[in-house]
């Protein structure tokens, strides 16, 4: 009969091959994704600058269709704040696509998508990482911002580029889309509110008490994304 000794270094065996295993397990799904997918989770606590750049092939059109921007955006974060990242950073886009927008989404090459989780303080508007945010301020604070070499909406009739979800089939300019946009059912603890930035789309998923408050979000987003860019086009916007 096996020693008390033996028993205890075979436990202790098999539970460091266990956590191995689950280990190579967990590597193996998450190249898995990358190499499928492209999609790379990336959460760190670490507040050292992180580089952003997304190009595209042509200049960008602002969110009414008319005027061009810059066809390189470089920002700078903490990395704290980059959540996953969808595609290689730095991919040249192709060109838009004209009045097909949807079709984008069927074409995936040289796409890059990056989302920024944070949290907003409701009496300054300031952004802060969400990885380091307190539970509780999850519920009522969150706002992921998602940044992209594509086009992700279309134009719209508006004054201000900054819609909801529940809002956005009325201001869609252009006709034919294949589906109705997705509403915000009451149920939903965050939906999305679409904006715009210097002619680059900006997805933003907020709480449910900052999705009643769109012009609020769209602010301190552009606010947050203007402090963080580097250059555009080739020329620095800050030192």
């Amino acid at each position: 009969m096996p020693s008390r000794r033996v028993l205890i270094a075979g436990l202790v065996a098999f539970l460091l091959v266990s956590a191995c295993g689950a280990l190579l397990v967990s590597m193996g799904i998450a190249r898995m994704n990358r190499l499928l997918f492209g999609v790379e989770r990336m959460p760190s606590t670490s507040m050292e600058p992180y580089d952003i750049v997304l190009r595209r092939a042509g200049k960008a059109q602002d969110g009414q269709g008319a005027g061009e921007h810059a066809s390189e955006w470089r920002l700078t974060v903490p990395r704290a704040f980059v959540d996953q990242q969808v595609g290689e950073n730095g991919a040249t886009s192709g060109p838009d696509i004209g009045e097909a927008w949807w079709s984008d989404f069927s074409d995936e090459e040289n796409s890059f998508y990056v989302s920024l989780g944070s949290v907003v303080d409701p009496a300054s508007a300031r952004l802060a990482p969400s990885i380091l945010a307190e539970p509780p301020r999850l519920k009522d604070e969150y706002m992921s911002i998602t940044l992209s070499n594509r086009s992700m909406f279309p134009a719209v009739v508006a004054a201000d580029y900054c819609i909801r979800d529940d809002d956005y089939d009325p201001a869609v300019m252009q006709a034919g889309a294949p589906v109705r946009w997705k509403q915000c059912a009451a149920a939903t603890p965050r939906c999305d509110i679409h904006t715009t930035f210097e002619g680059w789309d900006i997805r933003l998923g907020v709480s449910r008490a900052i999705y009643e408050r769109p012009q609020d979000a769209c602010t301190a987003a552009r606010r947050f994304l203007l402090e963080k860019t580097v250059r555009h086009d080739g020329a620095p916007v800050r030192d």
